[in-house]
């Protein structure tokens, strides 16, 4: 019990202190100018694809349904955010990203323009 309470509070105090800290950027920018965003918390809105071998922020429905990965950026997970997080929900939703920008790893083989080291993710309940 005592571990579930310290969870759900980091949880809360990650969620409040990334929002505060957080600029919000468009996907564009993200794809288009990722070394001018280094260092920074980002926000950023997009539609998720979670699968074996895809973490995929894409830009709008439609690259989404089309798979158009160079117009989509990869995402990275560390180990608490997805024993928190019910990923599977999420995919194909409209989802907000809290993370930080790093131009250099391009996801599976390549396949995105950038990728962000996720901190904290939710339903986009309002969409993109």
């Amino acid at each position: 019990m005592h571990k579930l309470v310290l969870t759900f509070l980091f949880l809360i105090t990650s969620m409040i202190a990334t929002s505060e800290e957080s600029e919000s950027v468009s996907m564009l920018k993200v794809i288009a100018n990722p070394e001018s965003l280094i260092g920074k918390t980002i926000m950023v809105k997009g539609y998720l694809r979670y699968e074996r071998e895809a973490n995929i922020l894409f830009y709008d429905k439609e690259t989404y349904e089309n798979w158009r990965t160079k117009e989509g950026v990869w995402l990275s997970f560390d180990s608490l955010e997805k024993k928190t997080i019910d990923l599977m929900s999420l995919d194909g939703k409209a989802v907000t990203v809290y993370g930080k920008v790093n131009p250099k790893h391009n996801g599976h083989k390549g396949c995105c323009s950038g990728s962000i080291l996720v901190i904290h993710i939710e339903n986009s309940i309002a969409g993109i």
